[in-house]
């Protein structure tokens, strides 16, 4: 990549996320100071390659610290929303199937299944108190189906 296009390239980065790069430069300062991040709930990482004489190992802390909130605070709404769910569904005839990666798998009985829509909308999106977290939900006879693709080319049974 010629250096013009991948300073024009980062030139556009900075116009259209502004704001990402200063949150950045917030946490960063922080964590200098510090020695760990936190993430939206609280919990800790401590990184003291951020006082590192080397620069090299410096950099690499301070790009992991940045990192260790976004992907920290996605693992905490994670575990929290199978917490509720599990916990809200018991007893119902509903119950979380399946997670994966950011998803949640629930079987529910057809006549239920508004409901649980419902609550889940519901639930996901209040997770982060009064900052917006839009969630989407999706309804199908599995996992395939509700998303609209058969990623490995399973055969299914109806």
């Amino acid at each position: 990549l010629p250096r013009a296009m991948g300073q024009q390239l980062s030139d556009g980065f900075d116009r259209r996320y502004g704001r990402f790069l200063e949150w950045r430069r917030e946490q960063t300062a922080l964590l200098e100071e510090r020695g760990y991040i936190e993430t939206f709930y609280g919990r800790r990482r401590y990184l003291p390659g951020v006082w590192s004489k080397v620069p090299h190992v410096k950099a690499e802390a301070l790009r992991q610290g940045v990192s260790a909130i976004i992907q920290g605070t996605g693992a905490d709404i994670a575990k929290l929303a199978m917490a509720r769910v599990g916990e809200n569904l018991k007893g119902s005839g509903s119950h979380m199937a399946l997670f994966v990666h950011d998803e949640v798998g629930v079987e529910a009985l057809d006549k239920q299944v508004p409901d649980v829509v419902q609550y889940l909308r519901q639930m996901s999106e209040g997770l982060l108190g009064t900052m917006p977290l839009p969630v989407e939900v999706q309804v199908g006879k599995n996992w395939a189906k509700a998303n609209g693709e058969n990623p490995r080319g399973l055969v299914e049974a109806d």
